[in-house]
């Protein structure tokens, strides 16, 4: 998994180096790999501008959202659900975030 990790943040050096070099600076970005299991605290900003947080189980399963219809098992991998299209079998903290923060908003339709 810590390969995948890795593969998945080189990603953004890839697209600057198809770019080319736009700016002198780099954005220095990371990528923090979760283990199923493991308490995660997802944080995030919410509508009214309010920081709001949650600790939960990395690849908890909620279920669908009664709200939307959206499905929320895996939390915290980096795709749809259990058996949706995902970056391989990833689970990080950002998607954990997006997840909780999708949960709570009742979000539907996926990262855009």
């Amino acid at each position: 998994m810590i390969h995948r990790c890795i593969l998945l943040g080189l990603l953004p050096l890839v697209s600057l180096v198809a770019a080319g070099p736009s700016s002198p600076f780099l954005n220095r970005r990371a990528i923090t790999c979760l283990k199923v299991g493991a308490t995660a605290t997802a944080s995030w900003t919410n509508n009214a501008g309010q920081a709001c947080t949650f600790t939960g189980m990395v690849g908890s399963n909620y279920g669908t959202n009664s709200v939307n219809g959206g499905d929320y098992s895996c939390n915290g991998r980096c795709g749809a659900g259990c058996n949706g299209v995902a970056v391989g079998n990833v689970y990080t903290q950002d998607c954990f975030s997006h997840d909780i923060c999708s949960w709570f908003n009742n979000a539907s339709g996926g990262a855009r």
